[in-house]
């Protein structure tokens, strides 16, 4: 018997004694191949095929933005290439406590419970079990507070300029009136 094929991914071959394709496939794409199989007295058979090529997985974040200590927050991380659905894992490190990495969609989430800087590596596995890793780091910020809350007394009918301070946080910080109003005439500044 010899062996052929028509349509191979670039890359594979066909072994024309065995029939076996190998090789490294170059180029991502649907491919459909004629395989044909043909025997001493010159009969012939052909089987067609589509075969597949996945592009090489990837995880393609590579930063996050800082979060801050105590507030809820979600940072995605993203792929590219192989075929889902996909499992993560942390293989080296842990992010911040209280925050978890989604098994599903490699999500990082929660509510970080310590400023500081933290390193991890992810791994993620696709349904093929084809993988990548990915080393991260992510900087928790600490706890945003208002320093000094009280402004002095003013008088009536008088300009009146008060600085309020932060401390912690993640910039830009951006100031609102939470409850209450502020006396007529004055307005706070949302920088």
């Amino acid at each position: 018997l010899s062996f052929s094929a028509v349509g191979l991914p670039p890359g594979l071959h066909i072994d024309s004694s065995s029939g076996e394709t190998s090789g490294t496939p170059s180029a991502a794409g649907a491919f459909d191949v004629t395989f044909t199989a043909r025997d001493a007295n010159g009969i012939t058979a052909t089987a067609g095929a589509a075969w597949n090529v996945i592009s090489g997985l990837s995880i393609t974040t590579t930063s996050f933005r800082p979060l801050t200590a105590g507030a809820a927050a979600s940072r995605p991380v993203t792929t590219s290439g192989g075929s889902g659905p996909y499992e993560w894992f942390i293989v080296v490190g842990a992010p911040p406590p209280g925050m978890i990495v989604s098994a599903t969609d490699g999500t990082l989430l929660g509510v970080p419970g310590r400023a500081g800087s933290y390193q991890f590596t992810l791994r993620v596995q696709d349904i093929y079990h084809a993988d990548a890793v990915q080393s991260l780091s992510l900087e928790v910020n600490p706890e945003l507070t208002i320093d000094a809350a009280n402004p002095p007394p003013v008088s009536a009918g008088r300009n009146v300029r008060h600085s309020f301070s932060s401390s912690g946080g993640t910039a830009p910080i951006q100031w609102n009136i939470a409850s209450g109003a502020l006396p007529a005439g004055v307005s706070l500044s949302p920088q």
